[in-house]
């Protein structure tokens, strides 16, 4: 049964990481040829337009549906890149420290109430920075107490490194790590040009509402950007006299808005959260539990211990291993790091959730999850 809706806006707001939205289009482009292929659906796509340094878009026009959806980035690879820790050593460095703040500040409580497969990702960083501290002092002891010559220890000291360096490198730990410096600063609200830039992207959003020009409009956020998407439906809905316009959802993917739960020193989100629970529209959040970047599963208000929430909240499973070749669900399950962008990809076959369906269909977003449940 054809849907009902023709017009579509899309606001995406991407996660910690610096390649932006020329990056993000071109993978569009690339996943909807493959959903076109699939569908048997003609998908025509747009040259991308800047709007300004903090927003660009698409047009996304699927002739099989006579569907057109506006596909809006709102950008802030600037300010990753601004903040993005160069070097080894300052990576490191600022991963230990951290890592410290962040172990002290843990809400035990709230962290033990995740799925045990979700500990895997808060504890990454600390474990590794851990292993590493271990190996290095293990090896320094054993260079300083073996008489194995100054060449010796020369040699074992640079395939040490060597050896350590592959290690974060082979798990993904340079980006993990950058991820939470960046979001000691982020979420303990020291981070003003964040602030600012969340407030620009909301009002532009609330723009764009009031033109009513389209019959859905989506804020589809992805990793960090997820605990961003917080902040910005809470000053929307502060914009609209504590309500959040009807035709607005929100679309999480790789959920980390769990994180501001467990961090006491993320109290502002917390308080978001609490707001936002208070006031009715809807939400999805699709997180496959396989995701060693992200919080699948978990409900953020029942974390929150928030019991009569009016937000139409749920969890759903992309279900990634039924739609994937096996070879190449091999490939995507033995990279944790490239299942936490498998979200805005095609799959292999048809699937009930596919990213290009959801920004093409002529279903609206409930109907699309409906199915996918």
């Amino acid at each position: 049964m054809a849907g009902n809706i023709k017009k579509r806006k899309i606001f995406y707001l991407g996660g910690y990481d610096p390649r932006g939205d020329r990056h993000y289009y071109k993978n569009y482009k690339e996943e909807a040829l493959k959903y076109s292929s699939l569908s048997n659906y003609e998908i025509e796509i747009s040259s991308k337009k800047t709007l300004g340094k903090c927003f660009s878009s698409f047009q996304i026009n699927n002739k099989g549906l006579g569907v057109k959806t506006e596909y809006c980035f709102l950008k802030w690879d600037d300010l990753i890149r601004k903040t993005w820790t160069k070097g080894l050593w300052a990576v490191l460095y600022l991963s230990m420290i951290t890592s410290l703040s962040y172990l002290f500040n843990f809400n035990w409580k709230k962290l033990f109430k995740t799925p045990i497969r979700v500990w895997g990702t808060v504890f990454h960083s600390h474990l590794i920075i851990g292993l590493l501290i271990a190996s290095i002092c293990i090896l320094i002891k054993y260079l300083m107490f073996n008489d194995i010559g100054l060449i010796g220890k020369l040699v074992m000291g640079f395939v040490g490194i060597t050896v350590c360096y592959l290690l974060l490198k082979n798990v993904k730990s340079f980006w993990l790590f950058r991820f939470f410096i960046f979001n000691h600063r982020a979420l303990s609200r020291k981070d003003n040009d964040i602030e600012e830039r969340l407030k620009l992207f909301s009002n532009y959003i609330n723009e764009e509402l009031k033109k009513d020009n389209f019959d859905e409009y989506i804020l589809i956020a992805h990793s960090n950007g997820t605990i961003f998407s917080v902040d910005i439906m809470k000053n929307i809905a502060k914009l609209n006299n504590n309500r959040v316009p009807k035709g607005l959802k929100l679309l999480t993917l790789g959920n980390w808005v769990p994180f501001t739960i467990i961090y006491n020193k993320s109290n502002d989100y917390q308080e978001y959260l609490r707001y936002l629970a208070k006031i009715k529209f809807t939400w999805f959040d699709i997180s496959y539990p396989l995701d060693g970047a992200g919080f699948a599963m978990v409900n953020n208000f029942k974390l929150m211990d928030i019991k009569d929430y009016k937000v139409n909240f749920k969890n759903f499973s992309p279900r990634f291993f039924k739609y994937f070749s096996k070879e190449n669900y091999k490939k995507i399950k033995r990279d944790k790091f490239i299942i936490h962008f498998q979200y805005l990809t095609c799959p292999d076959i048809l699937s009930k959730y596919n990213y290009i369906q959801i920004t093409t269909s002529d279903k609206n977003l409930e109907e699309q999850m409906a199915v996918a449940d």
